[in-house]
C-alpha cells in the first residue's frame, strides 16, 4: 500500500523539466536568484511558489533556481508577490526567464542586511582585498600578509587583518562577519 502511495505523491509533484525553449514556457517560467540552495530544498521552493498556479517544473542550482508554472499569468503574480522575500536569511531575486534584470550590474554580488542595506556590492569596494589565489595553495613558510593594513574607503591604516574588519564594521558600519557568541548571549 504505501509503494502506491507513494506513486502518487510523487505523480502529484512537479517534474525537474525547466528547459524549454519555446516562448510560452520562457514567458511562464520564473527564475530564482539568489537563493541560498544550502539551506532550501525543493519542498520548500514548491510550498511557497504553488499558491499562485500549478507548477510542472523545478530545477535548482547552486545559488539559483527556476519554476515552470502552466501560465505566464502565474508567473508574473509570483514575482510580483514574493520578489524581495527572505528566504534562509538572502533577498530573492525573481525574474520571469525571457525578461532579464537589466538593472542588475555585472560581476556584482546582491547583498541583505536586516537593519542597514540591501542592494549590489562591488567587491573592488570591499576595505579588504583578497590574496590571489586559495590559501591551500600557499606554502606555510610563506608569509604574504603585511605589516600594515589599509582601508581601502578612508586609508586608515590598522596592523593586523582582524582590527581593519573591526574598523570596516565599526567606521564604515560594513557587514562583512556575524559574531555568533554576540548572538547568542543576545
Amino acid at each position: 500500500m504505501m509503494g502506491a502511495l507513494q506513486n502518487i505523491i510523487d505523480r502529484n509533484s512537479p517534474g525537474n523539466l525547466t528547459n524549454s525553449t519555446h516562448p510560452n514556457d520562457l514567458a511562464s517560467r520564473l527564475f530564482i536568484g539568489n537563493l541560498n540552495t544550502g539551506l532550501v530544498t525543493r519542498q520548500n521552493v514548491e510550498h511557497i511558489f504553488s499558491q499562485y498556479g500549478k507548477i510542472t517544473g523545478i530545477s535548482l542550482h547552486k545559488g539559483f533556481g527556476f519554476v515552470q508554472f502552466c501560465k505566464p499569468e502565474d508567473a508574473m503574480d509570483a514575482k510580483r508577490k514574493e520578489h524581495g522575500r527572505i528566504l534562509a536569511s538572502q533577498p530573492l531575486d525573481l525574474h520571469i526567464a525571457n525578461e532579464p534584470d537589466r538593472e542588475r550590474p555585472k560581476g556584482f554580488k546582491r547583498v541583505q542586511d536586516e537593519a542597514k542595506y540591501t542592494g549590489y556590492v562591488d567587491p573592488n569596494l570591499l576595505p579588504i582585498h583578497p590574496t590571489p589565489g586559495p590559501p591551500a595553495k600557499r606554502k606555510k613558510d610563506e608569509v604574504d600578509e603585511p605589516d600594515d593594513w589599509q582601508c581601502s574607503i578612508c586609508d586608515e591604516i590598522t596592523h593586523t587583518a582582524w582590527q581593519l574588519i573591526k574598523h570596516a564594521a565599526t567606521i564604515h558600519e560594513l557587514v562583512i562577519y556575524r559574531d555568533n557568541k554576540a548572538m547568542q548571549t543576545s
